[in-house]
């Protein structure tokens, strides 16, 4: 005979349960930032190297990641629904064409190290969690438009009119040669997160140039507490003993992953 922990249907009085009440935690990340959210995909030269599946490092497509982003097809902002957008954020959204969404943003993480690379360098983790529809993926990227950081980096300018970040600038503080420095309004001016110099003023091929500028900052997804959330709710009435609990409904809860700075990721 079995035993009564292994009967299905126990009486109501013997099963205790916890409910989750999803509308709650929705109206909590709606009222959370915004966030252009783009799509991860493994790029077709990812098994270039057939030993190894090493990506092609002269891939144009991922730029030798061995992942590339894309966002929905026919996808338009409607700033009825997601509310007015700046222009510095309109470029982050049509870089790759990815969907506003919103997402709660928690558990900040900080390690910081000081003796094994040249330098101290720090990397930051969050937790976000989004609405249940939207089913983040592995190495996803998440960029906050109602949030802004600093950011540095080195280009080769190839002689062009335009010159373009690693990510839209709201805000360019610092952009020098070894030689030369330049100014905003004087030499370039910024035109949908790009730079487009002035008049000619482009610097010779091959110059390199540091940017110090304002941007939105971009997380990667990289882990998930849970790789798939959902639970079921009953109906909340007691059934009578030896009688089979109300059929469960399943329910699919808010998708929660862990994410880091996008520059900040192993490999960089």
């Amino acid at each position: 005979m079995a035993a009564a922990s292994d009967v299905v249907g126990l009486p109501y009085k013997l099963n205790p349960r916890v409910d989750f009440d999803i509308t709650r935690f929705e109206k909590l990340i709606e009222r959370s930032p915004r966030f252009v959210w783009e799509r991860s995909s493994l790029c077709p030269c990812a098994d270039n190297n057939t030993q190894t599946q090493q990506a092609d490092a002269t891939c144009a497509l991922c730029n030798g990641t061995g992942y590339f982003w894309f966002g929905p097809n026919g996808y338009v902002v409607d700033e009825d629904i997601v509310g007015e957008l700046t222009q510095a954020q309109k470029s982050v959204q049509s870089r790759n064409g990815g969907a506003v969404i919103r997402g709660f943003m928690a558990s900040s993480q900080m390690m910081q190290t000081g003796r094994d690379r040249l330098g101290v360098w720090f990397w930051g983790q969050m937790r976000v969690t989004v609405r249940p529809e939207n089913k983040l993926g592995y190495y996803d990227r998440l960029i906050n438009l109602d949030e802004s950081i600093v950011f540095t980096e080195t280009l080769a300018l190839d002689g062009t009119a335009t010159s373009q970040l690693r990510y839209p600038a709201i805000d360019v503080y610092e952009l020098r040669s070894l030689t030369t420095r330049y100014t905003c309004g004087v030499h370039f001016d910024l035109v949908d997160g790009d730079v487009s110099w002035l008049g000619g003023q482009e610097p010779d091929a091959d110059t390199r140039v540091a940017v110090h500028y304002l941007c939105h900052p971009a997380w990667i997804v990289i882990n998930f507490p849970h790789v798939d959330r959902a639970s079921t709710t009953r109906a909340k009435t007691r059934t009578a003993a030896g009688q089979p609990s109300p059929p469960p409904v399943p329910q699919s809860l808010p998708v929660q992953a862990d994410v880091k700075l996008e520059f900040e990721r192993e490999g960089d």
